[in-house]
């Protein structure tokens, strides 16, 4: 079964990241604010697109068997990106659980799952907390983004990934405030870890 039209499908804006031999501009945007083994994103997002449809579906509509194709083609474009090995786990950028009571469900996670079908990743949801409910980032400028995600998150059990590669996967990538914020945490709770970054979709600039 197909999961998007033929019409969304050829609109879709791919970034083509997994074939880049340089740096990504998803790997500029962390430029000085974290070290990462790698990146990804699989499409461009802006405003009036089949991308944009096609997260909102995701994020707010619980289209589980469109997130799980998409996070399916991530997976598969993955497979390009890691040929040297895949990271140890895959860590869905958390929800506050009021905010996955309200939703019902977690759209980075539902993406995680099509990704570790294609690639065998483990997904676990227990290692990174969301601590604070904090306002939507929707329209908020990059430094009001920081401010609101600053220091929300929790680490559950970090000596058991000492050493390991874990990879962050989120929706959609803007500032990379939400990240940034997901990485600083894991890297002063977990010895010697190493993180790699993943989304569905990127916001062109």
């Amino acid at each position: 079964m197909q999961d998007i039209c033929i019409f969304c499908e050829d609109s879709l804006m791919y970034t083509y990241y997994e074939k880049f031999k340089e740096d990504s501009p998803l790997d500029e945007l962390f430029y000085g604010r974290a070290q990462l083994e790698s990146t990804f994103s699989l499409l461009n997002f802006s405003r009036g697109t089949s991308t944009r449809k096609i997260v909102h579906q995701i994020k707010y509509k619980n289209n589980k068997p469109l997130a799980h194709f998409m996070g399916r083609k991530m997976g598969r474009a993955l497979h390009e990106k890691w040929k040297e090995g895949f990271p140890d786990v895959l860590i869905p950028v958390p929800l506050h659980p009021k905010k996955f009571y309200l939703r019902g469900y977690n759209q980075s996670e539902l993406l995680a799952k099509g990704v570790a079908h294609e690639t065998g990743i483990k997904v676990l949801v227990s290692l990174l907390k969301r601590r604070v409910h904090t306002q939507t980032q929707t329209k908020k400028g990059k430094y009001a983004r920081w401010d609101n995600v600053e220091d929300i998150f929790t680490v559950n059990h970090p000596l058991r990934w000492k050493n390991k590669h874990i990879c962050i996967i989120d929706d959609v990538i803007t500032t990379g405030s939400t990240l940034e914020s997901c990485i600083r945490k894991l890297k002063e709770e977990i010895p010697g870890v190493k993180i790699s970054v993943i989304s569905l979709a990127m916001a062109k600039k």
